[in-house]
């Protein structure tokens, strides 16, 4: 069997991909006929929080089970109900909520994130920056709220954020500090002990 596309349902994403104070960002701009009333474009943001960033209580409460639609009865995620996730500072709302399953098929991350189509939206101009602002207020929010694990790459453990600072956009936990003395390595001005 042979499956055609039709080039007018096609389009076309690009994706950016970064952390901003320890939570992964993720920001995609599509194009794709009908998009008109919003430039062409269809911007969003999304942001992972991992299993591992928080404590099991928030986890249980985060990693939501997809429920039955009231009108077809497929699965779906109620977005704008998702314990702390619906009550950051998104773009409008929560739109979009999904789990991401390691090799294992265990949930090791969760995904939520909003889009920027909404009617208040009409004949605005969005760019990579604009949208990035909006998702670092965001993840503002998500710390705020819950103050999720940071990962330090020295050592390759999250911690909190608490045990360590931020350089340059990277953290480095004490321990990491640590590594990095015993390595030759010089200790990072920020971070002296």
């Amino acid at each position: 069997m042979i499956c055609k596309t039709d080039p007018a349902r096609l389009q076309e994403c690009t994706s950016w991909y970064g952390d901003y104070n320890g939570v992964r960002i993720i920001v995609k701009c599509q194009t794709r006929p009908g998009l008109d009333v919003w430039n062409g474009e269809g911007w969003a943001f999304y942001l992972v929080v991992h299993k591992e960033q928080v404590s099991p209580e928030v986890w249980e409460t985060i990693c939501v089970e997809p429920t039955p639609s009231e009108f077809d009865g497929k699965l779906h995620y109620s977005t704008w109900n998702i314990p702390i996730l619906s009550n950051l500072d998104w773009h409008g709302d929560c739109t979009w909520y999904e789990r991401n399953y390691d090799k294992l098929g265990q949930v090791d991350s969760v995904q939520a994130g909003c889009d920027f189509m909404h009617h208040f939206d009409t004949g605005r101009v969005y760019t990579i920056s604009t949208v990035w602002a909006e998702a670092e207020k965001c993840v503002d929010s998500l710390i705020e709220a819950i103050s999720p694990k940071v990962w330090c790459s020295s050592v390759g453990k999250w911690f909190d954020r608490s045990d360590g600072v931020f350089v340059d956009g990277h953290f480095y936990s004490g321990e990491g500090q640590d590594w990095r003395e015993a390595q030759g390595w010089a200790r990072l001005p920020e971070v002296a002990a």
